[in-house]
C-alpha cells in the first residue's frame, strides 16, 4: 500500500507525481526500485526526452536519487532510491516475498545476460584469432609459392639468351653517311665567304641534311640537285643565301622554287631584246626615262 503526504501535491507537478508513483509502487523494504526506462515509458506513456527531464526534476527536488550498479568492467541496472519522507510503502510479508522473488529473478536474468554477453565476446575473439591464424598460414604458403615461382622464372631467364640491345648511336655515327653532302656545301660556302668551318660544325651540317632526308622525307636526288644548282648560281638575284647545313634545310623549299623559276621560259615566249628587234646590238637603257618621254627617246635613238 502506498502512503502519500498531501504536501507532495503542492511540491510536484502532475507529470512528476505520476512518474514518482510508478517508481514508488515497485519499492521494497530498502526503499529502492530498478524499473527500466522502457517499462516506465510504457506505463507513463512519456517520450524518452520527457521521461529524462521528469526524472531529473525528481532528483533535483530530492524526491529520489539514481545510481547505477557496477559489475567489474560492465555497468549493471539503474537503481532508484526514495529520499523523501513524504511518501512510504506498506509491504506485507507475502508482498515482500514476492518482491524478493522478483528481485532475485531479475538479478539472475541480468547475470545470465552478462554471462551470455561475455561468452559471445570470448567466442568472437577466438573466431577472430583462428581467422588470423588461417590468413597467416595461407599468406606464408602464397609467399613460399611466389618465391619458388620467381626462382624458376629467374632460372629460365638465365638459361635463355636474350638478344642484345644495340648501343645508341651518336650524332656523328648517325650523320656519317651525309658527310659528303655537307662537305660539298662547305666548299660552296667557303668559295664566296672567307670563314672557317670546324669538324664539329661539319658534323652538325651533316646531321641537318640527315634530318632533311629522314624526317622531312626529301630524297637524296633532290638534295644533290639543289647543292649542284646552288654551286652554279650562288650570289645571284633571288637565290636564297645558304650559310650552313641548318639554313640549307630551312631554305630548301625556296631553293627548289628558284630552280623552277630558272627553268621556266619568259611569258611572251620571245627572248629577243628590244634592240635586236630594231636591228641594233646597242644596249638600250630607258630605266631613267619617264613614261611620257619614252616614244620620243625611241625615235631619237633610231634616227641616230
Amino acid at each position: 500500500m502506498i502512503n502519500l503526504d498531501s504536501r507532495l501535491l503542492d511540491l510536484l507537478s502532475g507529470e512528476e507525481l505520476g512518474l514518482f508513483v510508478h517508481i514508488l509502487k515497485r519499492v521494497g523494504k530498502d526503499n529502492k526500485a530498478w524499473p527500466g526506462k522502457d517499462l516506465l515509458q510504457k506505463e507513463t506513456r512519456y517520450g524518452r526526452e520527457k521521461l529524462s527531464k521528469t526524472i531529473k526534476a525528481l532528483i533535483d527536488k530530492n524526491i529520489i536519487s539514481r545510481t547505477q550498479e557496477n559489475k567489474g568492467k560492465s555497468f549493471g541496472k539503474i537503481v532508484y532510491t526514495i529520499e523523501t519522507e513524504l511518501a512510504g510503502v506498506y509491504i506485507s510479508a507475502k508482498s515482500q516475498s514476492l518482491q524478493d522473488t522478483q528481485r532475485d529473478t531479475e538479478t539472475r536474468d541480468t547475470e545470465t545476460r552478462d554471462t551470455e554477453t561475455r561468452t559471445r565476446s570470448i567466442n568472437q575473439s577466438l573466431s577472430i584469432n583462428q581467422s588470423k591464424a588461417k590468413i597467416k598460414l595461407h599468406s606464408s604458403d602464397l609467399v613460399g609459392q611466389s618465391t619458388h615461382t620467381l626462382k624458376r622464372t629467374k632460372s629460365k631467364l638465365t638459361k635463355t639468351k636474350l638478344p642484345k640491345t644495340p648501343p645508341k648511336q651518336t650524332k656523328k655515327e648517325k650523320a656519317s653517311k651525309y658527310i659528303p653532302y655537307a662537305t660539298d656545301l662547305k666548299e660552296i660556302v667557303q668559295s664566296t665567304k672567307n670563314i672557317n668551318i670546324s669538324g664539329q660544325q661539319l658534323i652538325n651540317w651533316a646531321d641537318s641534311i640527315r634530318l632533311l632526308h629522314e624526317y622531312d622525307k626529301v630524297s637524296i636526288d633532290r638534295i644533290n640537285t639543289a647543292i649542284n644548282w646552288y654551286q652554279k648560281h650562288i650570289g645571284e638575284d633571288y637565290v636564297p643565301d645558304v650559310q650552313s647545313g641548318k639554313s640549307f634545310r630551312e631554305k630548301f623549299t625556296k631553293l627548289e622554287a628558284a630552280i623552277q623559276r630558272q627553268k621556266r621560259p619568259p611569258k611572251n615566249g620571245n627572248t629577243q631584246t628590244w634592240g635586236s628587234r630594231i636591228g641594233t646590238d646597242k644596249k638600250l637603257d630607258f630605266s631613267k626615262v619617264k613614261y611620257k618621254q619614252f616614244d620620243a627617246k625611241k625615235r631619237e635613238y633610231i634616227n641616230n
